[in-house]
């Protein structure tokens, strides 16, 4: 098929040598980022799940570092959930239960293909397990930098699949400052979601909007994505514009990038339409993973929000957790920071943005089964549990409920059908 791919320099353009395939551009310091032959074909059949795509993906080779990333179910919300058509794109049913196993997978392949002796991660949540455990899978070794403050199973995780862990003072932006400077004294490429560090990651990203196209049929009048760094929205954003180039589709979906209120620095430089700088957090939020100071990414996502008429969106903890509840009465267990971008959507259609009748997708970026021990800030658990005797009957409140549960037989109230109450 020949060269499918160059980098290219984000500031200058400068063609970057394949020689130097992690490393600024040397003209001007800034980062390549790979650009495909637009007359590739999306698809090789070759391939499955997200490596379907491999024609657009950045691996030279064909033989990818692979966990059966991708292919993530689409799954629509009840009716009951209110008017409007919206559905979640369920990425907790990933190999380490997050969409960090997608740039994880590409960023792993490449260093394994390029000859790297290892590779080195900054990371506050689920990034660090999912490089580790592609790096378990390529035979490479390991080191996840996290800020010191980070819940202990979230270190546990990484350490299981054999990476060191270092834990660093200070927040995700401090740890991606010593993994970058660490990365080049060890020689070790850097799997970091951050395109500055990683010029790859965004390209895994894409392939959720990939994914997204083909099982609705259709581009989605909108799409929301959590923002942390900014990398998944830009990613995702770009890869509805590659439809777009392909003549797939003439038209692309609006972006929602969507943060908590109580990190919203992104939100914020875009409503006061000024650039981004390092902010702290005021306050502490569920959606832990994306309370990040500073996007690295956060000027990409800007281009690609303005680019598609997009909106950022900032929601309270209120909002949040009743999004994650939400979604686990209808089967699916999300992280609350996967759990924001659903929260927005309902917030832009109760501001009247997402009309009755908008096909409106939510990525939802993780499994909950990571973070249990917060859903004791959501609601009192214990009120579902019941505690019985030996050889008890069945308690008064089970009958009430099965009696107002049970389905109508002609009609009549639950007493008229002899259901005991």
């Amino acid at each position: 098929m020949g060269v499918r791919f160059r980098r290219v320099c984000f500031a200058c353009g400068e063609v970057l040598s394949r020689e130097n395939p992690w490393g600024r551009c040397p003209r001007c310091g800034s980062y390549g980022v790979p650009r495909f032959d637009p007359a590739l074909p999306l698809k090789d059949s070759r391939f499955r799940r997200m490596w379907r795509y491999w024609p657009r993906l950045p691996l030279e080779g064909a033989d990818p570092v692979t966990l059966g990333e991708g292919d993530t179910p689409l799954v629509p919300l009840r009716e009951d959930s209110g008017p409007g058509r919206l559905w979640v794109k369920w990425e907790g049913l990933n190999p380490t239960g997050t969409y960090k196993d997608r740039p994880a997978s590409v960023t792993v392949s490449r260093a394994r293909e390029t000859g790297a002796g290892g590779v080195i991660v900054a990371s506050d949540g689920n990034n660090g397990p999912a490089v580790a455990a592609y790096a378990a899978r390529a035979g490479l070794p390991c080191l996840v930098l996290m800020p010191r403050d980070t819940p202990a199973f979230r270190c546990r995780q990484a350490a299981a699949y054999g990476a060191r862990i270092v834990l660093v003072e200070g927040d995700i932006n401090d740890c991606l400052e010593v993994s970058e400077a660490w990365g080049r004294e060890l020689g070790y490429p850097d799997g970091s979601t951050a395109i500055h560090l990683n010029p790859y990651h965004e390209e895994a990203d894409k392939t959720i909007a990939y994914e997204i196209f083909e099982e609705l049929g259709r581009v989605p009048d909108w799409v929301s994505v959590p923002l942390g760094g900014g990398g998944v929205c830009a990613g995702v954003c770009r890869g509805f514009r590659d439809l777009a180039d392909l003549g797939l589709t003439d038209r692309v979906p609006r972006p929602v990038a969507a943060q908590a209120a109580a990190c919203a620095p992104f939100v914020r430089a875009v409503r006061e339409g000024r650039p981004l700088r390092r902010e702290p957090c005021p306050g502490r939020t569920l959606a832990l993973t994306i309370a990040v100071p500073f996007p690295a990414d956060g000027e990409i996502a800007r281009q690609a929000l303005e680019a598609s008429g997009g909106e950022a969106v900032a929601v309270e903890e209120a909002e949040l957790a009743a999004a994650t509840l939400l979604l686990a009465r209808q089967g699916m267990l999300v992280e609350p920071t996967g759990a924001v971008s659903l929260a927005a959507l309902l917030r832009c259609r109760r501001e009247g943005l997402v009309r009755e009748g908008d096909v409106a997708v939510a990525v939802a970026t993780g499994t909950g089964l990571k973070v249990l021990g917060e859903w004791e800030d959501l609601e009192n658990l214990d009120r579902s549990i019941l505690r019985i005797p030996r050889g008890a009957g069945v308690p008064e409140a089970l009958r009430e409920e099965a009696a107002r549960r049970m389905p109508p037989r002609g009609g009549g109230s639950p007493e008229e059908r002899g259901v005991r109450s």
